[in-house]
């Protein structure tokens, strides 16, 4: 076990253990010392004199530099109902819904769906349990279309 002396410094002010420090030690101290202290006036003489066009590269160079973008695809077309191609809406049965529904253009785009109390997790994804504290009993979901306007919605109605 070292000796206490040697390990901690037993004096209550700071004692330089080393009697001689190299001079290339301090050579290089010095040349950090004055590096730092060029950064210093370097940022200070620079202050507000940045000009972006100095590091821009030009429109032309981007392009003709350009990958193929493959991040963004179109959308993908809302699912239609294949059952359901070339038949008019008002021979879809949408019950529960009243035939009303389907006025001013309107046009089912799916069946009705039907959720209960054990398949409602799959259309109400985590909140399930916030309508069963409401009664919940049965959910109706039909999807319309106004294709003059490229309106889609869906309808939902609750039983509780």
């Amino acid at each position: 076990m070292a000796k206490k002396g040697k390990v901690f410094n037993s004096l209550k002010r700071p004692k330089l253990l080393r009697k001689h420090i190299p001079t290339g030690e301090a050579a290089v101290g010095v040349m950090l010392l004055v590096i730092i202290g060029l950064m210093g006036l370097w940022v200070k003489e620079q202050d507000d004199s940045f000009d972006p066009a100095e590091r821009d590269v030009s429109i032309q160079v981007l392009r003709d530099q350009a990958v193929a973008d493959t991040l963004y695809r179109t959308p993908l077309e809302r699912w239609r109902d294949p059952a359901l191609q070339g038949v008019t809406s008002t021979a879809v049965d949408i019950a529960p819904f009243p035939p009303a529904v389907l006025g001013e253009g309107w046009r089912a785009v799916s069946r009705p769906e039907r959720y209960d109390d054990s398949t409602l997790y799959e259309k109400i994804n985590g909140q399930a349990e916030q309508y069963r504290k409401f009664g919940f009993r049965e959910l109706h979901v039909v999807s319309l279309e106004k294709p003059d306007e490229e309106v889609v919605v869906d309808v939902f109605l609750y039983e509780q």
